[in-house]
C-alpha cells in the first residue's frame, strides 16, 4: 500500500523538479517589439511606437484615430 502512494508522489516531485529556475529578465529580450505598430480596427486607426532598450528600460506611446479625432491616447 505504501508503495502505491509513494508513486504518484515521485511522479508530481520530478514533474516539478525544474520549476524553480528563474527565467532569463533582460529588457533586450524585448527588443523585437521596438518601432512602429500600426492596425486599423472598428475603434479606428491605431499606432504604437516602442523605443530601443536603453538604460534597461522602453519607452512606448499609442493613439487611436476615428474618422480624424483622437479617441484615445
Amino acid at each position: 500500500m505504501k508503495t502505491l502512494f509513494c508513486v504518484p508522489f515521485l511522479i508530481l516531485a520530478a514533474a516539478y523538479s525544474g520549476r524553480g529556475q528563474i527565467p532569463d529578465k533582460k529588457i533586450s529580450n524585448l527588443a523585437f517589439i521596438s518601432g512602429k505598430w500600426l492596425a486599423e480596427t472598428d475603434w479606428g486607426q491605431m499606432e504604437e511606437n516602442w523605443s530601443e532598450p536603453l538604460g534597461n528600460c522602453m519607452m512606448c506611446s499609442y493613439r487611436c484615430v476615428k474618422d480624424g479625432k483622437v479617441v484615445f491616447y
